[in-house]
């Protein structure tokens, strides 16, 4: 999902930072990721950057003003397209001190503004997120960890482990990310809930028993995909991701083919009088014709 630094994903778009706000020092990623809050939100129509990421204050010595002395590499949206404005290996100045920054993928979540500071994640936010953690899984080879010391780190545990100034950044709003990527969801895995809800699914179109299918020259190929070995003749009995396999190898839609059987019928019914001729015997005569 990195492609010379940056993430590969339809939910997220680059805007390019200040280029003069990084370490020289690489990024080594190795400390994993560092959770931060906006404390505030732009209108969806705008760029979504908070502003002082882009503020070129300067002191007159030539140093950035406090202010403007600041970067991140992700800025997760609460509705709009999410935003990497620097490459996995950039050192951006977000988490307080070098070690933080020069080892660590940082996140702004938008949201979280002054009387709501706690306020959770959106889903967009959430997914964004577990997209981030999944691209930094594959780069490293390992397996991301909750939690002060670890890999996935709040501003605030941050602070603690590299001895920076104290903060209550990310005011716990990340609480639910965390949650779902302990369970072990992760970008583009289906979720237990959407695993067993497909399940369910293929219950009802397969059943829970056996499906028996005689092999024929038509159908011959399409068996063969599911059960190699077979020959015309035979009668093979499918059960399962197999029926559903089979299915999918002859061409066959279920929706159509029972509109297709219900429009059988209807013509059957429209075809067949719903009286039919009989022949009754009366003292020698015939009489012929419908009779109820």
């Amino acid at each position: 999902m990195i492609v010379n630094g940056w993430l590969q994903h339809p939910d997220f778009i680059r805007v390019d930072g200040h280029p003069l706000k990084l370490y020289a020092e690489p990024n080594s990623g190795e400390g994993g990721l560092s959770c931060h809050s906006v404390v505030g939100e732009e209108a969806d129509f705008l760029d979504g950057v908070p502003n002082r990421f882009l503020d070129d204050s300067r002191n007159a010595d030539g140093s950035f003003t406090d202010y403007a002395a600041a970067s991140c590499m992700f800025i997760l949206r609460k509705r709009m397209p999410h935003i990497q404005m620097y490459p996995t290996w950039a050192s951006t100045w977000t988490s307080g001190s070098r070690g933080a920054n020069t080892t660590t993928w940082a996140f702004e979540a938008e949201g979280g503004g002054i009387g709501n500071t706690s306020e959770p994640l959106t889903e967009h936010q959430v997914q964004g997120f577990l997209a981030v953690a999944t691209a930094w899984e594959q780069v490293k080879g390992r397996t991301l960890q909750v939690g002060q010391g670890l890999t996935v780190r709040a501003h605030w545990q941050l602070a603690k482990d590299f001895g920076s100034a104290a903060t209550a950044c990310e005011s716990g709003r990340y609480r639910h990310a965390w949650d779902r990527l302990i369970a072990g969801e992760r970008y583009g895995e289906m979720t237990p809930e959407e695993l067993a809800r497909l399940e369910r699914v293929e219950r009802l179109l397969a059943g829970r028993g056996t499906v028996p299918v005689t092999v024929t020259l038509n159908n011959l190929v399409a068996v063969q995909l599911v059960r190699p070995g077979a020959k015309a003749g035979q009668t093979i009995e499918l059960t399962g991701d197999d029926t559903l396999a089979y299915l999918d190898y002859m061409g066959n839609n279920l929706w159509l083919g029972l509109a297709g059987t219900q429009n059988k019928v209807r013509a059957l019914e429209q075809a067949t009088p719903t009286t039919a001729p009989r022949v009754i015997k009366i003292t020698g005569a015939t009489i012929q014709g419908d009779v109820q």
